[in-house]
């Protein structure tokens, strides 16, 4: 018998990021001293921490669609970033902090693929010339490639640089 999993819990090793997954939604709680204080819930997927530390990028449900938007590490100020009737997911820092890489529903016939803005959520544009099946985008530690996965309609992953 298989069980589906009902709860995730999420603790880094920094002792300030706590999060819980369930079936219906994700929250994510901020730990200062002794006290818990939840920044927000209906997060669409878990956040990335700016190669500074003062800035955390992440996707939010809140107003229907996923949307990414940005906070002060200590869950203040929070902006939305992206504002499209497609969902935008899955962001994360280029290492300079400068830009951010995420997957995006923007092209034709609803197909995902990476896109790359400025930190401030400016100058959106295609991370590659044709659009494909690419997701879960990951900066090269030099910043001049993004490693991903694609997968096409009949069901055939791979890993590129």
């Amino acid at each position: 018998m298989i069980r589906m999993l009902q709860t995730l819990r999420l603790y880094l090793l920094q002792g300030i990021i706590f999060g819980e997954l369930t079936m219906k939604t994700m929250r994510l709680y901020l730990l200062f001293s002794t006290s818990l204080v939840l920044v927000f819930s209906n997060l669409f997927n878990i956040a990335a921490q700016a190669p500074n530390r003062a800035k955390i990028v992440f996707t939010s449900t809140r107003n229907s669609n996923a949307e990414i938007y940005v906070m002060n590490a200590d869950g203040s100020q929070q902006i939305r970033l992206t504002h499209h009737p497609g969902d935008d997911f899955d962001p994360t820092w280029s290492p300079t902090g400068e830009h951010i890489a995420f997957v995006s529903e923007r092209g034709q016939n609803g197909v995902f693929d990476i896109y790359l803005m400025d930190a401030n959520g400016k100058n959106i544009r295609p991370a590659f010339d044709e659009l494909d099946y690419r997701t879960a985008p990951t900066w090269s530690p030099d910043g001049k490639r993004i490693a991903y996965h694609t997968y096409s309609p009949i069901p055939d992953w791979a890993v590129y640089f």
